[in-house]
């Protein structure tokens, strides 16, 4: 069973994915999206945030630091909000694949997203989940 952190090597013949162009085509489409746009763009961005192995298991060629390297490009035009759940924190919720607390995973991450992309994150916190605020 392979881990869900692992990252398969595929051999160059078996390489289907031009991550270099994707990476172009994703900060183009980006930037002018927010050209449209007189005040801010949201962006939700799913996953894991610098470093996101499971594409790169099923894609050959993907890059599983694909989403730090866009926005690397962007971080001079981008503010990141890091969005934490309150009954996470109230509940200390358990990441999978972290051995630490929720609070101390989630500063890790801040802290990793600020020293990698430049970028210090801005830190909100959602208080209804929009499932039980509809429902």
């Amino acid at each position: 069973m392979i881990n869900s952190t692992e990252v398969i090597q595929y051999a160059p013949e078996q390489i289907g994915f031009d991550g270099a162009k994707y990476i172009e085509l994703q900060a183009s489409a980006i930037r002018e999206r927010m050209s449209k746009f007189a005040g801010r763009l949201y962006l939700e961005i799913g996953g894991k945030f610098l470093f996101d192995p499971h594409a790169a298991r099923v894609l050959p060629g993907f890059d599983p630091e694909m989403k730090k390297k866009i926005f690397g490009l962007l971080a001079a035009d981008a503010d990141i909000i890091f969005c934490m759940n309150y009954k996470d924190i109230i509940g200390d919720r358990q990441l999978s694949n972290e051995d630490a607390d929720y609070i101390s995973s989630c500063k890790s991450m801040v802290e990793r997203i600020s020293a990698v992309l430049g970028i210090k994150p801005l830190i909100a916190i959602n208080m209804i989940p929009f499932a039980e605020k509809n429902s």
